[in-house]
């Protein structure tokens, strides 16, 4: 009932895919886990993966809220994707990017976050390191990483991006 309310509403480009989206997560909750089958979309897809490499955490708590596929599902869609690029578009580079945010620590649901995966000390983490992976002939782009840092040495950065390369290889 409440999914046929919003079927007869207008929206502009911009706010048809949050429409979808909205649409789709009250037939979840509607008609049930069962009935839906859970028919996932590869915007409610890209949704959870871009989630899901911002922080586990983080999609775990989206998850408690949202009707979003298993973390186990995702990675066989990963595999899935994957398998079906040509080889061409195999090929990749990684960007890497440091992005400073505003050093602090936040608490929240009993967790203290904001700090720095490189230090020993404690400390707030000053900046991120995001990974990038890029297909070198075009084609999609991926986050794969983004840790809290503080102060950016080289071997931090090659050991970040030894770990990116063997998840890639698996």
């Amino acid at each position: 009932m409440c999914v046929d309310m919003l079927a007869g509403l207008e929206f502009n480009n911009d706010d048809l895919l949050k429409y979808q989206f909205l649409r789709r997560q009250l037939s979840f909750i509607c008609f049930g886990k069962t009935q839906s089958k859970k028919l996932f979309t590869r915007d409610d897809y890209q949704f959870a993966l871009n989630t899901l490499a911002i922080s586990r955490s983080t999609y775990r708590l989206i998850q408690n809220m949202l009707i979003l596929p298993s973390v186990r599902t995702l990675k066989d869609q990963i595999e899935l994707f994957l398998r079906d690029i040509p080889d061409r578009q195999k090929e990749v580079i990684l960007l890497l990017d440091e992005i400073y945010v505003k050093p602090g620590f936040q608490f929240c649901n009993n967790d203290v976050y904001g700090h720095a995966v490189n230090s020993d000390l404690g400390e707030a983490a000053k900046t991120c390191l995001a990974i990038m992976v890029k297909c070198l002939y075009g084609g999609p782009g991926f986050v794969c990483h983004i840790g809290p840092i503080s102060g950016l040495t080289a071997e931090f950065e090659d050991n970040c991006c030894e770990e990116v390369i063997c998840n890639i290889h698996k």
